[in-house]
């Protein structure tokens, strides 16, 4: 999937990676193979072969589509009276991307101008390859790429009753800190991690743990000029989000709003999570399932009924939260980003470059 000087790695099977919690790092390639995913941590790429690409190829050439690419399809305009928010802007659409797996995927993603969610786990943290971290970062600025960060979810929990834990949890939190300047994310993704199975019955404990260190960490970011927003993974509906959120007031936080994981692990509806976030959901992660596994499939490959996101998308007023793809194979994400074309395509032309 790389430029012309790449060519060979057109040939490469991409790997399957599926780490079982995330879905907030781009097209992240992480975990042990074959494992069932909560997270977007693994593209399973196991199946981009070469048509695939080719495929792909399509659909990356020109800046009047999102991710600046071009057409699978010819362009969809709109209802007049349907305003919509500048969704080709290539800064409002990234693909999770695990930082273990840039070698890899860093020269397909600069060369079709995608912007990338750059995944963070325990080992690559502390590798604490500055170096790595540096190049990587240089290359996409260089490129004018948006980017955002999923920070380490893995076996942590901000509101755990063992303090063990939440010191693990802010040890991991705190080694992102040093990459903020470094990549200049518009956002850092973390899972806010209730699950009512295993803290329903001490919630305002938890609670008060989390918004804790969710307190210290966004003003942190929001003083290095990011910006902290809490997925949903386990949580049952949005009010348990709500809650945490309702001890976060006055503080530079958002949520992120997993399509995937209100269907797969959720009971309400995308429609009453939409209706109760409201004005915190700042970004959204964008994969299909069938309901009963968080399997990361490509938009419209699944049961998940979008169109009350992509209502809400079209009428909502301000700046567009950041959306973000969360393929795990990477076959699937042409399919997805024709679905976002269709959908929240260019009303018209972007306005020119100045």
């Amino acid at each position: 999937m790389s430029g012309s000087e790449g060519s060979v790695r057109r040939n490469r099977v991409l790997n399957r990676s599926g780490i079982t919690d995330k879905i907030s790092s781009g097209m992240r390639v992480s975990g042990a193979p074959g494992r069932d995913a909560a997270d977007g941590n693994g593209i399973d790429a196991a199946e981009l072969k070469c048509h695939t690409i080719a495929l792909a190829d399509r659909f990356f050439q020109s800046p009047r589509w999102i991710y600046s690419s071009g057409p699978l399809m010819p362009p969809q305009r709109p209802p007049a009276d349907k305003p919509m928010p500048m969704y080709h802007s290539p800064n409002h659409v990234h693909v999770n991307l695990p930082f273990r797996m840039v070698d890899r995927y860093l020269d397909d993603f600069l060369q079709r101008q995608l912007n990338p969610e750059i995944g963070l786990d325990a080992e690559v943290l502390d590798r604490d390859d500055q170096a790595a971290f540096k190049q990587v970062a240089r290359q996409l600025h260089d490129r004018g790429r948006s980017v955002t960060l999923h920070g380490p979810f893995m076996d942590l929990s901000a509101g755990s009753a063992d303090p063990a834990v939440r010191q693990l949890t802010r040890r991991r939190i705190e080694q992102v800190l040093p990459l903020i300047p470094v990549f200049k994310p518009r956002t850092v993704v973390c899972h806010a991690g209730f699950d009512w199975r295993r803290y329903g019955y001490d919630s305002g404990r938890w609670c008060e743990h989390s918004a804790r260190l969710w307190s210290w960490f966004a003003d942190r970011l929001h003083d290095a000029g990011s910006r902290l927003v809490l997925e949903n993974v386990y949580e049952s509906g949005p009010d348990e989000l709500l809650t945490l959120m309702s001890r976060l007031v006055g503080r530079p936080v958002g949520v992120c709003l997993d399509t995937g994981h209100q269907a797969a692990f959720g009971s309400a509806t995308l429609q009453q999570w939409i209706d109760g976030l409201g004005g915190h959901i700042e970004q959204v992660h964008l994969h299909d399932n069938h309901g009963r596994r968080d399997d990361h499939l490509a938009l419209g490959s699944g049961s998940i009924d979008f169109d009350p996101l992509w209502v809400y998308l079209r009428h909502r007023k301000g700046p567009p939260p950041i959306l973000t793809l969360e393929p795990h194979r990477g076959a699937d994400l042409a399919p997805s980003l024709a679905v976002l074309n269709r959908q929240l395509g260019s009303a018209g032309e972007p306005p020119a470059a100045s």
